[in-house]
């Protein structure tokens, strides 16, 4: 890819009539984070590994023969170092955002004192309490952690890599839609990679790439992108080529199969829209519960309309599966101590879960997570994710990015994906993304980042 030195004009203000607001140039002192380059350049390569969840399995196993010697776990441990090192080489000096520090540390203080319950008080195995934990909560820490340590990288080029890797993913889909047969491999000769839900029970039709673990992760993908397409349409000059690449990304949702996605997609839509072309105060702010009441309908059609078959947009079977599995583990909590449902069991879904694991899969992140560290565990988990979103949704509200309203768009849709899905983590690994970007940087109101450009 050719860049330019240019920057790529963003929403915001305008200056002498231009449309876009001009490049903020920020001066850090010596020594600041932006001397850092080459541990930004390693967070800036690995960040994106958290969303296309496949990339770095393919990596892996073109580089070794077909094994995955490094699991993504490895990842994360060494971005929490590096964040760590960061924190102390600046002498201790944190973003000033008090909120989402004191929800962080509640959070992840219970963390702590449920892990101390599970380990004590149900002799669960340490390694399986911290493969739930990593599953579910290991993106939530970075995110904070990120945000808290800011790496200030440009925005520009996040978006930039992040729209090479959809072209890639786009092209490797459409051919191996064409085909009805995987490109890349699905499994790893070491067994530490596999696509899920590849051709099985959805007509003999591959619904899922292999630079993504499940359909549903490459479905939020192309929200993400189809997000992004349309704050882009916000410039005239940018109109003539989103809306058509704003169709094929949509297409490869509903190539992708996951009809949860769908769901998401249009919220996802009508969220950037809102923050792209709506003035006015606190417009999105109830947009997740929206999103999530629309689970209501979705599910009266799955159980009264559509079809029964194994293949589809239109197939109600996979929600029938869903309601067979809810009714097992909801059977488990009804059945469970008060402290196992208000502290949870530590269940976990991973086949190398040795003491506890699942029999059955559990496609609802309110159960999982119920199951995993209990009813007050979950309460704490949604508060969580609430402010996540409100510190995404502040900043893209100032239209300075199209990177935040792509974000804030695609973060809308947690509590909806939560209700048909698991996955809901991988959001967590968008908010990361916000986090490291300079977009995270930029002032939450247009006379704040006006008074920047001013002292500049």
């Amino acid at each position: 890819m050719v860049q330019s030195d240019m920057p790529i004009p963003q929403p915001g203000m305008t200056t002498a009539g231009s449309g876009f607001r001009p490049p903020v140039t920020v001066v850090e002192p010596s020594g600041g984070i932006g001397s850092f380059f080459l541990l930004k350049l390693f967070v800036f390569c690995t960040a994106p590994f958290f969303v296309v969840t496949g990339a770095m399995y393919q990596l892996e196993m073109f580089v070794t023969g077909g094994n995955v010697p490094i699991s993504p776990a490895v990842l994360k441990i060494l971005l929490v170092c590096i964040f760590l090192l960061i924190f102390i080489l600046r002498g201790g000096r944190i973003s000033n955002n008090p909120q989402l520090s004191a929800v962080a540390i509640v959070f992840f203080g219970y963390l702590l004192f449920d892990s101390l319950y599970l380990y004590f008080g149900l002799n669960l195995d340490p390694s399986d309490i911290a493969l739930g934990y990593n599953g579910y909560f290991s993106l939530a820490f970075l995110g904070v952690l990120a945000a808290l340590v800011p790496m200030k990288i440009r925005d520009r080029r996040l978006l930039q890599a992040l729209v090479l890797l959809a072209i890639v993913c786009a092209l490797l889909g459409v051919a191996q839609y064409i085909k009805n047969a995987p490109i890349l491999p699905t499994t790893s000769n070491d067994g530490n990679f596999q696509v899920h839900s590849a051709l099985a029970s959805f007509g003999g039709q591959l619904r899922v790439f292999s630079l993504f673990d499940a359909p549903q992760a490459c479905g939020l993908y192309f929200v993400f992108i189809s997000a992004l397409l349309v704050a882009l349409c916000r410039r005239p000059l940018y109109r003539w080529i989103a809306v058509p690449l704003l169709c094929c990304s949509i297409g490869m949702c509903l190539i992708a199969d996951a009809r949860t996605q769908i769901a998401a997609l249009a919220w996802a839509i009508i969220a950037s829209a809102v923050i792209t072309f709506w003035n006015g105060k606190n417009r999105t702010r109830l947009l997740p519960l929206g999103a999530m009441l629309s689970a209501i309908p979705i599910m009266l059609i799955a159980l009264f309309g559509g079809s029964a078959g194994t293949g589809g947009v239109s197939s109600t079977a996979s929600f029938s599966e869903r309601i067979v599995e809810w009714n097992y583990y909801l059977t488990i909590l009804r059945s469970t101590s008060i402290s196992q449902l208000l502290f949870g069991m530590g269940f976990v879904q991973n086949s190398k879960a040795g003491s506890v694991n699942v029999s059955m899969y559990i496609d609802n992140i309110y159960l999982a997570v119920a199951l995993d560290i209990g009813l007050i565990g979950l309460i704490l988990y949604l508060v969580f994710a609430w402010f996540l979103w409100t510190e995404i949704r502040r900043k893209a509200e100032s239209r300075t990015s199209y990177l935040q309203t792509a974000l804030a768009a695609t973060f809308s849709t947690f509590f909806l994906v939560g209700v048909f899905t698991n996955v809901t983590s991988i959001m967590c690994g968008y908010f990361l993304l916000y986090a490291i970007s300079d977009a995270h940087e930029i002032p939450a109101t247009p006379t704040s980042a006006q008074s920047v450009r001013d002292a500049v």
